[in-house]
């Protein structure tokens, strides 16, 4: 199997973005249902940047739905292990009295793509999210403007649906 790489810099597929021209980033809504099914034709580097904004859009939302809905909502756009880390934290800080505010923007620097699995390089601006407590909304923490993020991605064999499989944080600058 042949790995092919490209760097991409602006995401958007069926997706309400904003883009900032002078950062080179994108600021990427939720995408429709039909944003996330599974390519047909579609360019793959394109199906996966969407699959992985799709998951910060998502993982901004649920936070203030039930809980009853996180497991089958998160589980559009995430598996195991990312699926369980995240529904774990979710759960933990929602019991501990602490949500999360903002929203994080994407800036991708590149996309790998082997077959069903795929790699993003992402230069996350967090800057504008955070925690808080969730009775006085008052900050606690403040995101970075520059945070390395790489995400492992796959191919869902059940729905053939690009997912995160995995976030890592490595450190550093970018």
């Amino acid at each position: 199997m042949t790995t092919a790489v490209v760097t991409v810099f602006v995401a958007g597929c069926e997706a309400a973005s904003t883009v900032d021209e002078a950062n080179n980033s994108a600021t990427v809504a939720a995408p429709t249902t039909s944003a996330l099914a599974a390519p047909s034709g579609e360019d793959e580097h394109e199906a996966v940047v969407v699959a992985y904004d799709a998951f910060w859009a998502r993982h901004t939302q649920i936070r203030d739905w039930p809980e009853s809905t996180w497991d089958k909502e998160l589980g559009e756009v995430a598996v195991d292990p990312q699926l369980t880390r995240t529904l774990q934290a979710m759960r933990f800080n929602r019991n501990s009295g602490i949500t999360t505010y903002g929203s994080v923007t994407s800036r991708i620097t590149e996309v790998e793509v082997d077959g069903d699995r795929a790699t993003v390089t992402d230069c996350q601006d967090a800057s504008r999210s955070g925690q808080a407590d969730m009775k006085t909304g008052e900050r606690k923490t403040v995101g970075v403007p520059r945070n390395p993020v790489t995400a492992r991605m796959v191919r869902d064999a059940a729905d053939g649906r690009w997912k995160v499989a995995e976030i890592r944080y490595p450190g550093g600058e970018c």
